[in-house]
């Protein structure tokens, strides 16, 4: 009305979650995951697992039935071999230009591998189509940038959900291959792979990484200056003193000691032998190597077992593709649960050691299991036991490789370079194997060293898993040191020693920096390597 002042009443609009902030891709939620680094990730992995339940059919028609599970092994072993070749050069070459644009032309060389497969007519094109498809994508790119653009708070969330990721993945990626096999032909579910990585590299065109690359860059040269010996050594020395109390390494051997001048002998080479030498040691030190051991073993088997799945079904079965594709998608969502729920119970109630024992007994189990079947009522259970096992094992592994105490860039490419070699070796070997003594035989076969071997090597990751046997055979024992469950905010590095633990009265206590046999911290202490060769070493119990 005319002569009345306005009176503005300020209201709240609710829009759909995200889109109140922007209609930006890199800070609008919905859209942000829509088109951002995660639908990257599931497309990708779309593109892989669709071929997971067709391609052993595939290579049917163009080798001998005799020869076909060996063939099949060398075309995944050759992936896996390129893949583990590559790895290292397209992680560098991300480091120096960016990671959306290493990451879209690895999409388009994954796409180009599968059309290539669609079109081949012999085996020595599908050989090459492997190859060009491992030459690819790289899950690895995506977990560097994540480690290098979110706070180490976050990470962990990241690499979590690209484990969901990877799992819904293969559970309805081997449905969608086995869909498409059964309505347009096997080569049709190629070319449905390479539309997978052709729309992922549409989304990584629209994509804004959260990254710079100069930044990135200087950090990639400052922390590759003296990979695995000056960084392993001022490592160490930054850490020789913890609450007061001096740490140290000692070793025969005076080049493991920090600061310590080492002649190089037959120049380079022997400078890098040295390198590695000292870093087996320090890994030694904390009981890694054990655990490498369990590690490489493991994805071996299971790559053996996952390579030949296919023909075992075909075989004890009669499964064709589609079958193939419902039993694999089954396997991906109970894989879901496992990862996502029961493996915080387990871990939560017995730790990662003896969750990694439970996750051994189970696949070892489910893989002799295996060699039994003969109806789907056989199936059940035991691909159960394998998805149960496989589910608990490779987040304990990851969180056992992250408690080591050392740059977690190296640590994590170790292991992940382990992985890859035994994935790359195991299809090669199931496949001769299943070719020599049947697909009863070979799981069977397989089961069994993997009881054998994992109990090894568990023996010696950590205290857990030992003083676990011990404990039920004789009792209560102390606690012993954790070398691989090392709290991080004591890294003390590993002694040489023997202490006597004798715990004394509060007010015999002396002060620290006594000679041997004297008090320190309620304890008598014994003298370390140093000490009897001249220093002053002591050592905190």
């Amino acid at each position: 009305m005319s002569g009345q002042e306005e009176v503005w009443v300020p209201i709240t609009v609710h829009l759909p979650l995200g889109f109140a902030k922007s209609w930006s891709p890199n800070k609008c939620a919905p859209v942000s995951f829509i088109c951002g680094p995660y639908a990257i990730i599931m497309l990708a992995q779309l593109g892989n697992t669709v071929l997971v339940p067709v391609l052993p059919f595939l290579v049917k028609e163009y080798v001998s039935p005799s020869h076909v599970a060996k063939q099949y092994g060398i075309l995944q072993s050759a992936m896996w071999i390129a893949q583990t070749l590559l790895s290292p050069m397209l992680g560098a070459l991300s480091d120096s230009i960016g990671r959306r644009q290493v990451i879209f032309v690895s999409l388009l060389i994954s796409m180009a591998g599968c059309v290539c497969l669609g079109y081949s007519t012999t085996f020595i094109q599908m050989l090459a189509s492997r190859i060009i498809t491992g030459a690819g994508f790289q899950i690895a790119l995506f977990r560097a940038y994540f480690a290098t653009t979110q706070p180490k708070e976050k990470r962990t969330g990241s690499f979590g959900l690209i484990g969901v990721i990877q799992g819904f993945s293969l559970f309805v990626g081997p449905t969608i291959g086995g869909l498409i096999s059964a309505f347009g032909g096997k080569r049709m579910a190629a070319f449905g792979a390479a539309a997978a990585f052709a729309t992922a590299a549409l989304v990584c065109l629209v994509w804004k990484p959260d990254e710079d690359t100069v930044e990135v860059q200087l950090r990639r040269r400052a922390s590759s200056t003296g990979l695995t010996g000056d960084a392993l050594r001022s490592h160490e020395a930054s850490r020789k003193t913890v609450a007061g109390v001096k740490f140290v390494k000692v070793s025969v051997d005076s080049g493991l000691v920090p600061g310590a001048e080492v002649t190089y002998y037959f120049g380079s080479v022997g400078k890098a032998m040295y390198k590695f030498w000292l870093l087996m040691a320090y890994l030694a030190s904390h009981g890694v190597i054990p655990l490498l051991f369990l590690n490489f073993f493991y994805r071996f088997a299971f790559a053996a077992y996952k390579s030949n799945f296919a023909f075992l079904c075909h075989s004890a079965l009669e499964f064709g593709p589609k079958e193939v594709g419902f039993v694999l998608s089954a396997m991906g969502l109970g894989g879901i649960f496992v990862q996502g729920v029961l493996v915080r119970v387990v871990t939560t109630a017995v730790g990662e050691e003896r969750t990694l024992l439970l996750a051994m007994v189970s696949t070892a189990l489910g893989f002799s299991a295996l060699s039994y079947v003969k109806t789907v009522y056989h199936l059940a259970p035991a691909l159960a036991l394998v998805s149960v096992g496989y589910g608990l094992a490779v987040p304990c592994l990851s969180t056992l490789f992250s408690n080591v105490p050392m740059e977690q860039g190296i640590m994590q490419g170790i292991a992940g370079s382990i992985d890859r070699f035994g994935q790359s070796f195991g299809p090669i070997l199931g496949g001769w194997l299943l070719d020599l003594v049947g697909q009863g035989w070979l799981m069977l076969c397989t089961g069994t060293a993997l009881a054998v071997i994992s109990s090894i090597c568990l023996l010696f990751v950590g205290d857990g898993c030992l003083s676990w046997i011990k404990d039920s055979i004789f009792g209560k024992a102390n606690a012993g040191y954790d070398p691989v469950g090392l709290d991080q905010s004591d890294n003390s590095v590993g002694l040489e020693m023997e202490m006597e633990m004798e715990p004394l009265d509060r007010e015999d206590e002396l002060s620290p920096g006594k000679e041997e046999g004297e008090v320190l911290n309620g304890f008598k202490v014994a003298p370390t390597l140093e000490s009897m060769e001249g220093g002053n070493g002591y050592a905190r119990a």
